[in-house]
């Protein structure tokens, strides 16, 4: 091998040497590739800009719990291929003696959604807590167009209750003894969104009976006006 190599010129040395050059090149940016391609993670792109205080294995917990969220809901996208950002000005963080809370919202405009993200990540502890994903209010949707499942709420859900403020505070169960008529009155008010009619229906599902007027009576104390929604009146006791 030796005596082949002296019996190239100077201009075959360099070419061998330029082209082993250019293969190993090529074997690595084919191995990165590769790994990229199959990494479970969602990067964020300016998470460190924000995340200020997470360790290296916290932020990576973050990204590759938001692969799986993401992964689950759209199967047919590489998602660790996404444009993901946190939105400006939606990054609100407190820290604790044992813990940092980090609340914000991010987008992935390739796929027309948005995402408000919570997270626990340690000062002290060993691990931090799985982050949750859910769909931010209306008000801070970026395309409200696109429907949003989130793992505790969904978009359209969000619009029910922005339609329909009285959905904030149900269900309502009241379940007591009344020392004066020596009965125990028991009913509770549920609201539900009826498809076939579309309208946002007050369910009230009396136990003991006779408890219609005193249900009425318990929606205005909370603020609100039953005239305003179609009451279903359920008399369980009959």
């Amino acid at each position: 091998m030796e005596q082949i190599w002296n019996n190239l010129s100077k201009k075959q040395k360099i070419g061998l040497l330029a082209g082993g050059i250019i293969l190993i090149l090529l074997i690595v940016l084919a191995t990165v590739a590769i790994i990229n391609r199959d990494e479970p993670i969602a990067r964020i792109k300016n998470l460190d800009n924000y995340l200020v205080g997470a360790t290296a294995s916290d932020k990576d917990h973050l990204q590759k719990e938001l692969y799986t969220f993401l992964t689950r809901q759209y199967t047919n996208t590489e998602i660790n291929k996404l444009d993901i950002y946190i939105r400006d000005d939606t990054y609100v963080a407190e820290q604790a003696d044992e813990a940092s809370f980090a609340d914000f919202i991010i987008d992935i405009d390739e796929l027309k959604i948005s995402y408000l993200v919570s997270f626990v990540f340690p000062n002290e502890m060993a691990t931090s807590e799985n982050p949750i994903f859910d769909c931010p209010p209306i008000e801070d949707m970026k395309y409200p167009e696109t429907e949003c499942v989130g793992m505790f709420n969904s978009s359209a859900e969000l619009k029910i209750q922005a339609n329909n403020p009285i959905s904030a505070i149900l269900p309502i169960s009241v379940d007591k003894y009344d020392f004066g008529s020596r009965e125990t009155i028991k009913y509770e008010i549920l609201g539900y969104y009826d498809e076939e009619s579309g309208d946002f229906i007050v369910r009230i599902i009396d136990y003991s009976g006779g408890n219609y007027d005193l249900a009425l009576q318990e929606i205005r104390n909370r603020g609100y006006n039953p005239e305003d929604y179609t009451i279903d009146y359920v008399n369980y006791a009959e």
